[in-house]
Formats: C-alpha cells, sequence, structure tokens
C-alpha cells in the first residue's frame, strides 16, 4: 500500500568516516536511512556500498541500534545468501515484531523470496535498473511479472527509468514505487508531486523534505 505522503529514505555513499556518515542521515529527519548490507569473509554482517575491501568497515549491528527509535531501516541487500542473518539481527535489535521498522530492497528475487518464506510481514521491494547496455535492460522495462513472482510489496526503481513508462507500468499494476537515487532540486520536486512514488531515496534528505513540506514546490 502507498502511503499517503511521498517518504524520503537518506542514501549513504561508502566514506572514511561510517559512523559520521550515520549521524548525518540520522540528523536529517529522513524516515528511512539506507543501510547498504555485505558480509564479510569471515562471516560479519557490514555497511559497505561497494565491493569490501580493507578493514574499518560499520557492523550492521551498531548501525541498527543506531537507527532504532530515530528512524526506519532501509536495508538494501547487495548479496544474496544471508537473508536469514539480516531478518534475525533485524528483528534482535528493533524488536521481535519489529518489521515495521524496516524494509528490505534487493535485486536478487531469490533473495525476496526467501525473504518472505522468513516473516512474511517484511515489506520488499525488488530493485530495478540495470544499465542500458546489460543484457537485463530490457526485461527491466517490463518488470511487473518479475516483481509479483517473487512476491515483492514495492518496486525500488532506478529514477532513469520512470520517464521510459516503468512507474507508470508498476502503478497500473498496483505497485508501490521507490525512485533511486534522486538529488537535483528540480527531479525532487518533480517526483514528490508524483501520486506514483511511494518513496525517494535520496543524497539530500534535507533538501528532499524542505520541498515535501512545502508540497513539491520551491
Amino acid at each position: 500500500m502507498k502511503p499517503a505522503e511521498t517518504l524520503v529514505s537518506a542514501h549513504r555513499r561508502d566514506g572514511d568516516d561510517e559512523a559520521a556518515a550515520l549521524d548525518r542521515a540520522l540528523a536529517s529527519g529522513a524516515h528511512y536511512v539506507e543501510l547498504d548490507v555485505r558480509r564479510t569473509a569471515a562471516g560479519e554482517l557490514v555497511v559497505r556500498h561497494g565491493p569490501l575491501a580493507g578493514e574499518g568497515h560499520h557492523r550492521l549491528a551498531d548501525a541498527l541500534r543506531a537507527v532504532r527509535g530515530r528512524a526506519k531501516a532501509h536495508l538494501d541487500l547487495k548479496e544474496p545468501g544471508h537473508e536469514a542473518e539480516v531478518l534475525a539481527l533485524a528483528s534482535d535489535v528493533l524488536g521481535a515484531d519489529g518489521s515495521g521498522e524496516y524494509l528490505l530492497t534487493t535485486r536478487f528475487a531469490r533473495s525476496i523470496v526467501r525473504a518472505k518464506e522468513l516473516a512474511p510481514d517484511v515489506r520488499c521491494a525488488l530493485s530495478v535498473g540495470r544499465p542500458p547496455w546489460h543484457p537485463g535492460f530490457a526485461a527491466d522495462l517490463r518488470p511487473v511479472s518479475r516483481i509479483r513472482d517473487c512476491g515483492a510489496d514495492w518496486v525500488a526503481l532506478n529514477h532513469r527509468l520512470a520517464g521510459l513508462g516503468v512507474l507508470e507500468r508498476c502503478a497500473r499494476a498496483g505497485i508501490p514505487a521507490m525512485l533511486w537515487t534522486v538529488n537535483a532540486p528540480r527531479a525532487l520536486r518533480r517526483v514528490l508531486a508524483d501520486p506514483r512514488v511511494a518513496m525517494v531515496v535520496t543524497d539530500h534528505p534535507h533538501t528532499a523534505l524542505g520541498l515535501r513540506h512545502d508540497g513539491g514546490s520551491a
């Protein structure tokens, strides 16, 4: 179900100080804070957007504790195969009935199938938006059947696909959409005013929230 107003998720890029980046995201007042989830070779779940390299990654458990009570967690699974561990950790930190305190996004349909088997009430979004040169790009232009087949509740859509008819196809199918990653003020105004968009993911949550409070206009 689409929320009454467009939600904002604070996107976080990899940086030298993960704790500071998380603090900035939380201080923005965004409804959700995106936490990109990967697993180290040692088996530890960490927050990292790009491939793992070196040490010093922010542990997912610590990030969830920081988010708890201040925002909801937008967990983006960057790798398949550790859905059970992520859900168990989220349940442990956010509470046994904490499914309303987080959502899962991933480009791996099998991860959503598994997540729904383990926790049917957890909101899941299939991430769609491979580059035009990718062999799966044509399928991403018509993703409705794939979204339904895996049991996803929402679609997490690359904003560049929205204008190619994908957003409209999902809206007609009754599938709420979050758009990523929208940063330009003009694009944010347009997205926030679009009734088909349930959530916007942005590097600039302060700007998005200001525009949202102004009804999507500058």
